[in-house]
């Protein structure tokens, strides 16, 4: 069973999703049995390699997958397993946002940042121009971006100042989850440690959970202080970060710490010395 943790933001329990095989008799499992709980303010990793069934759960989380069996609450809601109508998306939207691997994919590429900003923020909430643009104001400042920014299209922006739009715009629905899949895997390293260190910002400001999706164990101990490790589909291994990184009680997960693409890297939580 899943650890248990106090006023859990998501419930997931039984999870399974299968995609049809070359034989229909014998689907291919992708997901299987898979339960955890995110609480408030929470950061827990999931953590895999590439086929490990990670993506495909934050993916029926957000309901870009159907799910084959098993529940989700969200926000104390159970989510249907059906398409939801207009307005039960937008209540969604409010609850979970989603944080792509590539901004540059899921940005508008014909609007300046700060028409997607103002997009996103009218989308879910009515107030008046003057009020979106102050709240898109405070959007970018949140994130680190400069009020140049709002001029400027996603083409004429860095890599890490367009993870940074595409965090803001998720904020925008002020969701007391945001779901990041491999949001720092396409940046380099030195970029990756500021995006890192402005979600560690955002989580001491606000009381948002995480649900990272990531292959890296080092991205994984600066902002989570838990850690679910999938194999195959499945969890194999579960428990604080510090413990997982520093003890792990699977032989995948140490190979996975082994893989760390860092010389010297030992396991270190954000804030000591290096």
């Amino acid at each position: 069973m899943p650890e248990q943790h106090p006023t859990p933001v998501v419930r997931v329990r039984g999870l399974r999703k299968e995609f049809p095989g070359h034989d229909r008799r014998h689907p291919v499992v992708a997901v299987d049995g898979v339960g955890f709980d995110l609480g408030a303010g929470e950061a827990l990793a999931v953590v895999g390699e590439s086929g490990s069934g990670k993506t495909t759960v934050a993916r029926m989380l957000m309901g870009l997958e159907q799910r084959t069996s098993g529940t989700i609450e969200v926000c104390g809601r159970s989510r249907g397993s059906g398409r939801p109508g207009a307005a039960e998306r937008r209540r969604r939207a409010r609850e979970m946002q989603l944080v792509f691997q590539d901004p540059y994919l899921s940005l508008d590429r014909s609007q300046r940042i700060g028409d997607i900003l103002d997009t996103a923020v009218r989308l879910q909430h009515d107030l008046s121009r003057e009020a979106r643009r102050a709240r898109v104001d405070e959007l970018m400042e949140q994130v680190g971006l400069l009020p140049r920014h709002a001029t400027v299209y996603p083409r004429q922006l860095s890599g890490g100042q367009r993870q940074r739009v595409a965090i803001a715009r998720a904020l925008a629905a002020q969701p007391s989850v945001l779901v990041l899949d491999e949001a720092v895997a396409a940046l380099d390293v030195s970029v990756q440690a500021q995006v890192l260190n402005l979600l560690c910002d955002i989580r001491e400001s606000t009381d948002i959970a995480f649900l990272f999706i990531t292959h890296d164990l080092a991205v994984v101990n600066q902002v989570c202080e838990r850690t679910l490790v999938m194999r195959g589909g499945t969890v194999v291994e579960e428990g604080p970060t510090a413990r997982v990184l520093s003890s792990p009680a699977q032989e995948y997960t140490r190979r996975l710490i082994d893989a760390v693409p860092r010389p010297g890297w030992t396991p270190q939580r954000s804030g000591t010395a290096s």
